[in-house]
């Protein structure tokens, strides 16, 4: 109970007022009417008092005036508010993994190519990402042998269109990168120069999975080195998924 403490407080207080600690005593306790044969022997200071060396009636007194028994004694603690924000996956500063399968195909007398893409990202801005993406694949020729060819394209990513949660969205895309083949596919040179521009879209298929289509455009060739054989232009079909990280 409250009262407990508060008594005892103001009862030693009110003692200490009243009775200030001298000495520490054998025997009886001195006081004015004592006989002299009764003085006790000094030992030292004085650390507390028993009942009989306390006046009551002031400490009662002072106990009337201070306590109000009617104040309720149980307290109430306020605990603030916690805001969680939740990062999604499209946040600035967000990573992840892409993995993707594309052909290319459409510039008539040259070929397709099919290939696997995979690699790493980083969102620069909230819902605009650079990813590195290394891919192998295999080169159908429509002038030389049949062969593979690996590279890689820097791929800048805006999903500027989206569902209020983030179900879908929609995005452009365009990317610089190279490509090394083991035979012509875009003309006379195997070492060639990539670009693609295009649009798809996204949609979540669970917490941490996000699958990706989309259509680009896209221009292999040697940049207009001599004797290079003109490049290859046309579609590029992909289709993969994401993994936050």
């Amino acid at each position: 109970m409250r009262s407990a403490p508060v008594t005892a407080l103001l009862l030693t207080l009110g003692c200490a007022e009243k009775c200030p600690p001298e000495l520490i005593v054998e025997g009886h306790p001195a006081r004015p009417w004592a006989h002299e044969g009764d003085a006790p022997h000094v030992k030292g200071p004085i650390t507390g008092y028993s009942a009989a060396d306390v006046d009551r009636a002031p400490c009662e007194y002072v106990l009337a005036e201070i306590m109000d028994l009617s104040v309720p004694t149980t307290t109430t603690t306020t605990t603030p508010d916690v805001v969680v924000e939740h990062r999604g996956e499209f946040t600035k500063e967000t990573r992840f993994a892409i993995v993707y399968g594309s052909t290319i195909f459409g510039d008539e007398g040259k070929g397709e190519m099919y290939a696997l893409h995979g690699g790493v990202g980083y969102y620069v801005e909230d819902y605009q990402s650079v990813s590195l993406d290394l891919f192998g694949g295999y080169v159908q020729s429509g002038i030389d042998d049949d062969g593979g060819a690996i590279g890689f394209d820097l791929v800048y990513r805006n999903h500027f269109y989206r569902h209020e949660d983030d179900d879908w969205t929609i995005l452009f895309e365009g990317g610089l990168g190279l490509q090394q083949a083991s035979t012509n596919f875009s003309g006379e040179r195997h070492l060639n120069f990539r670009t693609r521009i295009g649009f798809g879209a996204s949609f979540e298929i669970d917490e941490h999975v996000r699958a990706f289509v989309g259509g680009t455009y896209q221009h292999i060739s040697d940049a207009g080195i001599a004797g290079g054989g003109g490049g290859f232009d046309g579609p590029m079909i992909w289709a993969g998924v994401t993994f936050p990280f």
